[in-house]
């Protein structure tokens, strides 16, 4: 599981956690630091990477849904008498099956972001 973890890691808090190491250091940035900064070339995209409104929606909801989370929805029963205990029942065993679920979840998660990678590789190369 821990293979998992290490590719579940969230960019910008990778990102966060190292420019406040780097703050801690010093606020103010060398000559130097900024030259190798603005020097660099990595991109997000290929320079000739397009994709059409309709796949950039399709793509935008692909990645809201990426997400996967055990959320408790609101829980009622119409009987008077029993009906709490059944609602406190019924959130108790929703709680145990979510904690049952985390790494599942988390595996599900990782397996949709590589493949809306996957689908966007794709939808670019077949421009090609």
């Amino acid at each position: 599981m821990s293979l998992l973890k290490n590719d579940f890691f969230d960019l910008s808090s990778v990102s966060k956690s190292a420019l406040d190491r780097r703050i801690d250091i010093s606020d103010e940035y060398t000559v130097n630091e900024i030259s190798i900064v603005s020097s660099r070339s990595e991109r997000l995209f290929p320079t000739d990477f397009e994709i059409s409104k309709e796949e950039t929606e399709n793509f935008r909801v692909l990645a809201r849904h990426t997400k996967l989370e055990m959320s408790l929805r609101n829980i009622t029963s119409h009987r008077k008498y029993v009906g709490p205990a059944i609602v406190f029942c019924k959130k108790i065993i929703f709680k145990l099956v979510g904690v049952i679920l985390k790494d599942t979840l988390i595996a599900q998660e990782i397996f949709n972001r590589h493949t809306i990678k996957i689908l966007a590789r794709q939808s670019s190369n077949k421009r090609e």
